[in-house]
């Protein structure tokens, strides 16, 4: 057989052995040793293995190795940089080392007294497995025979065979990080319980056995949310907060309850419980143990004792459910209802409410619709400049263009959004279409800035960037003409997701603002370090300006901070001259309100602007 001959011939097997099933169905560790045992018969050499780099690259340690004539493997020795320096100088090089007398060798000579000659090794052949970012580790073939000469067709199966164990590392590393992000997609963060998405795909699956006869009773949804928790969180403080819904869903998940309960947290306070084999009898005495055990207080690592109560809503399913009888639905309908009867309350959901869910049904389709069909437009409300009394930029606002009953404003629509996640796609309409606004309409290119508003799911895509710079270079939009909005409750998460979104943006060169300042939690600290170049005073600060003292006191402070740290101050819904005056007075920069402008479509917009 000639060369060309035996390398058809060594590759050949090696693809038979990678599309034989136990190959394509094993584990890594398998496909690796199929991959070793293959070489050891093909080549005829008494070893082959597989070994790892340590991260700090100073030693590595053998994955597997397969030994010919005991057709056995093993695992764990490990070569230190200080005793074979010159082989892992070889080895750093990303080069094939072909040793014929590895003993005499320059990169394996070394290894001549402590493990060639114990081992009756003459030549060795070790080539690099790589992984997406780095040299992973090596593949080492080792014979007996003196002086073999490793042909070309050999060494280039040998490179093949170290390819394919990079492929089956990678796989690997892939598959464990998306399980890493499936669950991080399914869990809560703050408390490591189930999240909204997990919890209704649990419900989903669970019911399909409804209809069987082996099913034990019916299933029961808790849905929790802790009373007035914005002041408990106002009186604590973030970190304590947080701290407080830990424990409470240490205490749901620990609860001594005889039925089978699986525990979500589906946002901010409310959680949720899933519970096997109950009627309506059985949830009603789990209701009362729940709030028993919130009523005991809650002990926080500082000591503090926290006196809570829950509001609690609930269902119980005995069959398969359609769309429009979502269970989840049906127990926040409850929960709502229990919160309007008095804190502490509970109720269990009446079929009799469905038509006020078939509204809300309706309310949904046309929402989605309407996104569909662009009736969501952005209105715009000019913001002046303090000192020339001129039209500085615009904040775009969503308003809905509703077929039949005219312009609707966000409180009418934006809880529906964030209730049904259509929060991204609704701020990427918005985002194009003030883009195209800019690009349709030139004297928008002449303000200093066009703000527009972000949410926080918005914020947490990582398509975000991407997609804001997209459509900059489609319309042509110079990056520091817009200015994007952020709520101070978001930059008070001091998260590295958080963070890195933001300076990913302004590296994208758009302008970042802090909306409805003063009413989050944000630290100064952690203000400086972003790059934040405006902050909003909320209109809730500038209401009672200018007689209201503790309104001044708070209006002052902000705009005192907003020029330390050499930041423009805005402050929103300004009404009446007399607040204008005193804003002018404490040095504020730019103000927002009716007492200039309500906010308007663009052709209002332009004409607005011609008449300034």
């Amino acid at each position: 057989m000639d060369s060309r001959e035996r390398l058809a011939s060594l590759h050949n097997e090696l693809i038979k052995t990678c599309e034989r099933s136990e190959y394509t169905e094993g584990t890594t560790l398998n496909k690796v040793q199929m991959l070793l045992k293959l070489t050891g018969r093909l080549l005829d050499v008494i070893r082959v293995s597989v070994w790892g780099y340590r991260k700090d690259k100073t030693s590595i340690i053998c994955r597997s190795l397969y030994s010919k004539d005991q057709d056995k493997y093993e695992s764990g020795m490990v070569l230190s940089i200080d005793d074979f320096p010159h082989y892992f100088d070889a080895m750093s090089s990303n080069r094939v080392v072909v040793a014929n007398n590895a003993r005499q060798h320059s990169a394996t000579s070394e290894f001549t007294e402590s493990y060639l000659i114990p081992l009756g090794i003459f030549s060795m052949v070790d080539a690099p497995i790589y992984s997406s970012k780095d040299h992973h580790g090596i593949l080492c073939v080792e014979d007996g025979h003196k002086n073999r000469n490793w042909p070309v067709e050999e060494i280039s199966f040998i490179t093949a065979v170290a390819d394919k164990i990079s492929l089956a590392l990678e796989h690997d590393a892939w598959l464990k990080a998306s399980k890493r992000l499936l669950v991080a997609q399914r869990t809560d963060s703050l408390t490591g319980l189930e999240n909204r998405l997990a919890f209704q795909e649990r419900i989903d699956e669970s019911t399909g056995c409804l209809s069987l006869e082996s099913c034990d009773g019916g299933r029961g949804i808790l849905i929790i949310g802790i009373d007035r928790f914005s002041a408990v969180n106002d009186e604590l403080g973030y970190i304590q907060a947080n701290e407080l819904l830990q424990l409470i869903a240490i205490k749901l998940t620990n609860m001594t309850i005889e039925k089978k309960i699986f525990p979500a947290r589906l946002s901010g306070d409310i959680f949720a419980l899933w519970i096997i084999g109950v009627e309506k009898n059985d949830l009603i005495q789990i209701i009362r143990s729940i709030q028993a055990v919130l009523l005991d207080g809650i002990k926080l690592a500082s000591g503090k004792l926290v006196n809570i109560s829950a509001s609690i809503g609930g269902t119980v399913i005995s069959g398969p459910y359609g769309d429009a009888e979502n269970p989840v639905r049906k127990a926040e309908i409850a929960l709502a209802k229990a919160k309007k009867n008095g804190i502490g309350s509970y109720a269990l959901f009446d079929d009799n409410w469905l038509s006020d869910f078939q509204q809300k049904k309706e309310a949904e389709n046309e929402l989605l619709a309407a996104i569909t069909n662009k009736e969501l437009i952005p209105f715009y409300q000019p913001i002046i400049d303090c000192q020339t009394g001129q039209i500085s930029g615009v904040e775009a606002l969503v308003r809905w263009q509703h077929p039949t009953k005219g312009t609707l404003s966000p409180y009418h629509f934006l809880p529906l959004a964030t209730e049904m996640r259509l929060m991204p796609q609704l701020g990427e309409l918005m985002l194009r279409s003030v883009c195209m606004d800019i690009e349709h309409n030139q004297q928008l290119q002449t303000l200093t800035f066009v703000s527009i508003n972000l949410s926080t799911e918005q914020l947490y895509s990582n398509t975000l960037v991407s997609m804001i710079a997209r459509l900059l270079s489609k319309h042509q939009i110079p990056q520091n003409l817009i200015e994007l909005e952020i709520v101070e409750e978001l930059i008070s998460h001091d998260t590295k997701l958080v963070t890195n979104q933001l300076n990913e943006l302004a590296d994208l060169g758009v302008r970042l603002s802090i909306d409805d300042f003063g009413t989050g939690y944000s630290s100064l600290s952690r203000l400086k370090h972003l790059p934040v170049s405006k902050l909003k005073i909320d209109r809730s600060f500038v209401d009672g300006l200018p007689d209201d003292e503790s309104d001044r006191c708070i209006a002052s402070s902000i705009v005192g901070m907003a020029k330390g740290l050499n930041m423009a101050i805005v402050a929103e819904g300004v009404e009446t001259n007399e607040q204008a005056e005193w804003l002018k007075e404490i040095r504020c920069d730019l103000m927002q309100g009716y007492l200039y402008a309500k906010p308007m479509a663009v052709e209002q917009l332009i004409s607005y602007m011609s008449n300034s």
